[in-house]
């Protein structure tokens, strides 16, 4: 049984994509609304 180790790193692996893409289009959400509000 390897079961342990292996499924809470894909576990915090699959966590970790989850929050970087969260945080990549709040990053892209936020530089769309500078960029809108400079342009005006």
């Amino acid at each position: 049984m390897d079961l342990t180790g292996r499924e809470v790193f894909k576990v915090n692996n699959y966590k970790n994509n989850i929050n970087t893409l969260f945080a990549n289009k709040v990053f892209i959400f936020v530089f769309l609304v500078i960029v809108n509000r400079l342009e005006v």
